[in-house]
This record gives C-alpha cells, sequence and structure tokens, in this order.
C-alpha cells in the first residue's frame, strides 16, 4: 500500500516562465538574488498549481504523506512557503543532507527518515538518472513529463 508520496522540486513543481531558459533553477535565482536582493520572484519562476492540487486531492482522499526531496534551495524562498508549508510534511535538499540523488542509498536514507519502507513510497522526478536510482532502491518511481502523465501513472500505483 502507498503510504507517501516524494517528489521533486524544479522542473516539477516549478519552472522558469521563459521557455527559452535552458540552465537551472538554482542557479538563476542565485544569480537574480545577487543581482537584485529580494527580486520579484514570480515575475521569473511559476508553480504548478496542477500538479499540488492533484498532491492536495491525494494526501485528503488517499491519507498520502507528501515531501518534497530536491537538489538546492529555492524551495526556501519566503514567497513560496505559503503553498508548500501546508501541503508538504518535509523538505529534503539532497545538498544539505551531503547526498546524491543519482545514488539508490540516498533513498532508503530518505524512506527511513519519513518512516515508510520503500515499497510503500512513489518519487516523482523529472530526471531519468534519479528515478532509476530511487527504483534500485525499491521506490515506485513517475518520471515527469507532463501532469497529466503524473496523475494517471500515481492513480495506477495507488
Amino acid at each position: 500500500m502507498i503510504t507517501t508520496l516524494i517528489t521533486d522540486f524544479s522542473k516539477v513543481l516549478l519552472f522558469v516562465k521563459d521557455k527559452a531558459f535552458g540552465g537551472k533553477l538554482n542557479a538563476l535565482n542565485k544569480r537574480l538574488t545577487e543581482e537584485m536582493g529580494d527580486y520579484p520572484f514570480f515575475d521569473y519562476f511559476r508553480l504548478n498549481t496542477e500538479l499540488l492540487d492533484f498532491y492536495s486531492l491525494l494526501k485528503k482522499r488517499h491519507s498520502i504523506s507528501l515531501h518534497i526531496f530536491t537538489t538546492g534551495t529555492i524551495q526556501e524562498k519566503a514567497r513560496l512557503q505559503p503553498f508548500l508549508q501546508p501541503l508538504f510534511s518535509t523538505v529534503f535538499s539532497a545538498n544539505s543532507m551531503g547526498v546524491s540523488k543519482e545514488e539508490p542509498q540516498s533513498y532508503v536514507e530518505l524512506a527511513k527518515k519519513i518512516g515508510a519502507k520503500p515499497q510503500e513510497v512513489i518519487y516523482v522526478d523529472d530526471q531519468q538518472a534519479n528515478c532509476d536510482a530511487a527504483k534500485k532502491a525499491g521506490i515506485n518511481t513517475v518520471l515527469y513529463s507532463n501532469n497529466e502523465t503524473v496523475q494517471k501513472e500515481i492513480l495506477q500505483l495507488l
């Protein structure tokens, strides 16, 4: 039985508004902060509200515990907290934990920290290498390509 959903943040729940941008969101956030200080965050980024709403329904209807596992720190921005704090129990950063998202052991540690067995967890990420590592740890994975596909695959796992 699935009890827990862990999701990546950048390029799953947060995107840049500039479609031509091909870099990393944490790097862009760092550059903008250095250039402007407290810059108008939502002028540059947009939340995936459709997927956030879907996650909220999972939490309510299926009593799923929700967590974020991301690489950097962009999710710590104050402007994001009203959207994240009510929904997610914990937010983990691979950099802060000193682990790599491409290593299966990272997901074993994560499941232990959350108090879930790997087979009870669904992990959503936009990077195949991260999904492969989570799968090797015994976790169910969904590779993010678009909201419709992710929602369909998660519901199939439930």
